[in-house]
């Protein structure tokens, strides 16, 4: 699934607490991975996730020329 916040609500700390949330359903649930996309693009993005642990993992690269 995709999650993204309204322009209007951002840096307000709404992604960090999903995120969280998320996070926390997932170990209740016993899952031993999280993976998640992020756009290379979307540096404000990336440095919150890793702010949260999230560690980078794979790169994907696209050609569309």
């Amino acid at each position: 699934g995709f999650m993204f916040v309204d322009g209007a609500h951002r840096g307000k700390g709404v992604a960090r607490a999903l995120i969280i949330a998320i996070i926390k359903w997932l170990r209740s649930k016993k899952v031993p991975e999280i993976r998640l996309h992020v756009y290379a693009k979307n540096a404000s993005a990336h440095a919150a996730y890793e702010k949260l642990g999230f560690e980078d993992f794979v790169m994907e690269m696209r050609y569309a020329g």
